[in-house]
């Protein structure tokens, strides 16, 4: 914390592409690409409805 405090952190090579590439990733992660229908019973449904909220 001190050296990124005195200025003395520098970049390192190919820092742009990663930031680039975690972004990417990070989108994809929210991302809704498919729907899922699944056959469960009342009551697995329910602890799950549950839990999600």
């Amino acid at each position: 914390m001190e050296e990124f405090e005195q200025g003395a952190l520098r970049r390192v090579a190919g820092v742009e592409a990663e930031m680039a590439s975690a972004r990417q990733a990070a989108r994809a992660t929210f991302r809704k690409t498919r729907r899922v229908n699944l056959r469960v019973t009342e009551r697995d449904f329910d602890l799950a409805l549950a839990r999600a909220r």
